[in-house]
């Protein structure tokens, strides 16, 4: 029974509680049976991991400890609450670059310097070098692209950053 405790402690295994009435000469008793099932950690202990699963980001870092307000989005991106609203706009911005008719390794340069940018937002201080550098090569690549108007909209979120 602790082996079992254990597992369940550990997310491995879950208890599924089914209650159910029994009907008898005097009436009706309550009546609950407890099942085990093995959870999603306690397969992938055993089994490898699903090509559905992603790793964490920050695996082994605890980033809540960092004494700043970091949050994670639906996309396990790590982001500083204070740039919330960026991060969204460039989540934006990417999807227009990847609907845009620019080659794929285009597409590909184009959204990987912005989850760059994106990563950056997950510090407390992003580093504004590394971030004018990537937005301005970003900015050059959208006037040949045609994405001008999207990038406007990013734009003033991004200078404030930068200020």
């Amino acid at each position: 029974m602790s082996n079992l405790n254990y597992l369940i402690d550990q997310g491995w295994v879950k208890t599924l509680n089914i209650e159910k009435t029994v009907t008898v000469k005097g009436g009706t008793i309550p009546s609950t049976v407890t099942w085990y099932e093995i959870a999603a950690p306690g397969i992938d202990a055993f089994e490898d991991a699903s090509d559905f699963q992603q790793a964490a980001r920050y695996e082994g870092i605890n980033i809540n400890a960092t004494g700043s307000n970091v949050i994670t989005l639906g996309d396990g991106n790590v982001v500083n609450v204070q740039f919330k609203q960026l991060h969204e706009s460039l989540t934006e911005l990417k999807a227009a670059i990847a609907e845009s008719s620019l080659s794929d390794e285009q597409k590909f340069d184009m959204s990987v310097d912005i989850e760059s940018i994106k990563d950056q937002l997950a510090k407390v201080k992003p580093d504004k070098t590394i971030i004018s550098h990537i937005w301005s090569g970003l900015e050059k690549a959208a006037a040949v692209a045609g994405l001008v108007e999207a990038f406007e909209r990013v734009r003033p979120l991004i200078q404030s950053l930068l200020q």
